[in-house]
């Protein structure tokens, strides 16, 4: 029998898979996702970008996803596409009337997150007067990951600890698993997420679901963190390995920075001003509609080349 309370939860996240390898494997982590949701009677609102056909095609079979599709021309940021499925999810909230509603935001791919167990954790944080919940991987979860990425995430999860250390007045001391991703809060604590970015002015890409928690904090709104039971998909892992490992550590390593920065790591932002004229050229590059192999190319060396600088 489905646990009720269970049902007060909305997940909430957004998609844009192409025609690729990789893309082909994370739509069906992200099918997986939805699966278990529906099995726990928890509804999902999720915002396409562009995906290909014969996934749309799939995600409308399914009766608790509410797919909301970009319009043609519609050009929203990561940050922005994550808030327009917020909206959506706190006005479903309203129209059922939901007694304690909260909300999760996930990365579409983290499939096993979602399983009764962890939901059940998460919620009843949050029903004890947390504002936001960060689910924590334990460290058999860790120990999946490739090397690299293990050292960048639990480096991060250090920075940002300082950084949050700092905006609390030296009151937070509990190391958070910020750069896990998911992030449960209730409507106390969805202001900030909804609201980030309002004066624009802010990259508005990954940080968006981070740099939250940190203005949480810093207004000494209740954030906590609970330990979840969580594996990396293998067929994900595999994907991440050969030609595009490479990829992936780029990707990664511009995530770490552009986050931090963001947060207000001031060895980041100090980088990023440096860049400035960098960085925009690859805004302008990234603009490219279709762009070319020797495009593509350039884009990743361009990118490669402003990051080495900074790690000399």
């Amino acid at each position: 029998m489905i646990d009720a309370k269970l049902s007060e939860i909305t997940i909430y996240t957004s998609t844009l898979y192409d025609n690729t390898e990789t893309s082909r494997v994370r739509s069906e982590l992200c099918l997986n996702m939805l699966r278990n949701s529906a099995s726990l009677g928890i509804k999902v609102v999720l915002k396409d970008g562009g995906s290909n056909k014969e996934f749309i095609d799939k995600i409308k079979e399914f009766e608790n996803v509410i797919l909301i599709q970009s319009q043609p021309g519609e050009k929203e940021s990561m940050g922005q596409d994550r808030r327009d499925a917020l909206k959506k999810a706190i006005d479903m909230s309203a129209e059922e009337n939901l007694e304690h509603p909260c909300f999760l935001w996930i990365e579409p791919e983290k499939d096993n997150l979602v399983s009764e167990e962890n939901m059940a954790a998460m919620y009843a944080e949050i029903r004890s007067g947390s504002n936001i919940v960060v689910p924590a991987r334990k460290e058999n979860a860790w120990n999946t990951l490739p090397k690299n990425q293990r050292w960048f995430e639990k480096r991060a999860n250090q920075r940002s600890l300082e950084i949050l250390k700092e905006v609390s007045g030296g009151k937070r001391q509990e190391l958070l698993d910020l750069w896990f991703g998911p992030k449960m809060f209730d409507l106390e604590g969805a202001n900030y997420f909804i609201n980030y970015n309002k004066d624009g002015g802010r990259t508005d890409l990954w940080e968006a679901v981070t740099v939250p928690v940190e203005d949480a904090i810093r207004d000494g709104k209740k954030v906590s963190g609970v330990a979840v039971n969580y594996e990396y998909s293998e067929s994900q892992r595999l994907n991440e390995t050969g030609e595009a490992k490479d990829l992936f550590t780029r990707k990664r390593l511009e995530q770490y920075a552009q986050i931090l920065k963001e947060m207000g790591d001031k060895k980041w932002k100090d980088f990023f001003e440096n860049a400035q004229n960098d960085i925009n050229e690859i805004k302008e590059l990234n603009k490219v509609k279709q762009p070319s192999s020797e495009q593509k190319q350039e884009i990743t060396e361009r990118k490669k080349e402003i990051l080495k600088k900074f790690f000399r």
